[in-house]
């Protein structure tokens, strides 16, 4: 034991040096930019004061929303809110490299704990106003809970496993896809004398699970019609090479994959890294059919993310960046196990691991800055002063978003109204297949003055770029413009009624 304890010093400053770069990375600019829709709705739930529809359809989800009352009682600004999410992300770095030491020593534990904490992508989620960062909490560590019990046969940990799971589900309700692997891992114990008690235990807390989900899973079924959920139906099929591009942008991008066809490739080395990283997952899933560990926790986060593929290949798409974001850690691990394992080759190896990780490095610092200098999401905080800056009293304010009066009325506290603008389809050419609907009772005046904000639709999402720009035509046509302001992702139109 005395002899080990050098190493283990040291690797536990190494994993310490590595959660401080984490969470200071998730902690740098945290307040630059205010709150975009999905956050807002996120404080509006939690807070209770969102529209009714929106209370219905995140309440097969509650138990983030509980935890982020508790936090919001403490502090309303948007760095205080957005720190609970940095929290749990900085606490995953931890439990990557305790399940990475787990499934195969130290340094697998730590090449994972460095993968998480410089993932752009992690960094981005760890500063949203959400729930991916908690979810993510709760799998990692009801995963250690469950493969620690069947290590162990401690009943304790297949307790904590059983509690750790229901708060996954309510949290995240797709993680539920986890839950039969779970099955499938015990049920590779059957040949095990000594494991075979720890099934009727892990039964019967299966049922709990079910019996305690099963009403917010009901909720979650009916919210599938709800007009928060239709946005789906506009996103393009996914393909192969969508599904390698995630894996990638996991450790590489903030970009969702529906707005762009990959990571930001602009030099040598961050090609050379997004070359390599298929090959590197390649290698890990060859080395990993020999390492029991290793293979389930492959199996953990790639046959969900697999499910969610081929579900979008005939339903409104699941497979959604922040919707896999559960089995990103998974990939983490398997992309440190491919590491590690090229590094113990016994002729070059090392030298290849060492040139691995220097790419690594190198294109990581790039891809981190791009991140911190290109806005992501719209700006309600920004939008919301531009507004106050420039309105004059009996100006309309029109927002095409679902339910604007309280996405905007989160930050904005002037006097004049806020409507929802209404687009629908037309197959009138005349007007550019889109008819605009102002809910505005009495209707504009002739020469009255409006506002008309939009999120602006990224190149690369196809559908929504379409509409938006058949959109962006028809109100040049409709109204004379007095001004048009772009603010990062959003538009802000200065309109007359003619």
């Amino acid at each position: 034991m005395s002899a080990d304890l050098p190493g283990s010093k040291k690797n536990l400053l190494l994993l310490a040096l590595i959660v401080a770069v984490g969470l200071g990375l998730r902690l740098y600019r945290l307040s630059d930019h205010g709150m975009f829709v999905d956050e807002v709705y996120s404080v509006l739930v939690a807070t209770g004061t969102g529209d009714p529809e929106l209370m219905r359809f995140d309440a097969s989800r509650p138990f983030y929303f509980f935890l982020l009352k508790l936090w919001h009682m403490l502090g309303s600004d948007d760095g205080w809110l957005r720190l609970f999410s940095v929290l749990f992300g900085t606490a995953n770095i931890v439990l990557l490299y305790i399940l990475g030491k787990l499934a195969g020593g130290a340094r697998l534990g730590l090449a994972a704990a460095l993968i998480t904490a410089l993932s752009p992508m992690e960094i981005h989620y760890s500063q949203q106003v959400r729930m991916y960062t908690l979810g993510s909490c709760l799998v990692l560590s009801g995963t250690y809970a469950l493969i620690k019990a069947f290590e162990t046969s401690k009943k304790i940990f297949l307790a904590l496993w059983a509690i750790l799971r229901l708060l996954m589900v309510l949290t995240l309700p797709l993680t539920a896809v986890l839950l039969g692997i779970d099955v499938l891992y015990a049920a590779a114990h059957l040949k095990d004398k000594d494991k075979r008690p720890l099934l009727p235990l892990m039964g019967i807390g299966a049922a709990a699970i079910a019996a305690c989900w099963a009403p917010f899973l009901l909720i979650l079924l009916q919210a599938q019609s709800s007009p928060y959920d239709s946005w789906r139906s506009s996103l393009d099929k996914p393909n192969a090479l969508d599904f390698l591009t995630l894996l990638v942008n996991f450790t590489a991008s903030a970009i969702p994959l529906q707005e762009s066809g990959g990571p930001p490739i602009y030099d040598f080395i961050t090609g050379t890294y997004v070359l390599i990283f298929p090959v590197i997952l390649a290698l890990a899933l060859f080395y990993c059919r020999k390492e029991k560990t290793m293979r389930w926790l492959a199996l953990w986060g790639l046959l969900p993310l697999t499910g969610l593929f081929v579900y979008s290949l005939f339903r409104p798409p699941l497979f959604i960046t922040r919707y896999s974001m559960f089995t990103a850690p998974f990939v983490y691990l398997l992309l440190a196990f491919g590491w590690s394992e090229i590094y113990k080759l016994k002729k070059y190896g090392k030298y290849v691991g060492i040139c691995l990780a220097i790419i690594y490095g190198l294109a990581m610092t790039s891809f981190i800055n791009y991140f911190y200098n290109h806005q992501v999401h719209e700006d309600w905080r920004r939008i919301s002063a531009y507004l106050t800056e420039h309105e004059r009293a009996g100006d309309e304010i029109i927002v095409w978003n679902y339910h604007s009066k309280y996405l905007l009325g989160y930050y904005y506290k002037g006097k004049n109204r806020v409507s929802d603008l209404e687009v629908g389809k037309s197959d009138d050419e005349n007007n550019n297949g889109l008819v605009i609907s102002l809910e505005l009772d009495p209707p504009p005046k002739t020469g009255q003055r409006l506002w008309i904000v939009t999120r602006e639709a990224a190149p690369g999402w196809h559908n929504m770029r379409e509409v938006y720009e058949d959109f962006s035509r028809a109100v040049t046509e409709h109204y004379k413009i007095l001004n048009h302001k772009n603010l990062g992702m959003s538009d802000i139109y200065e309109v007359q009624e003619p």
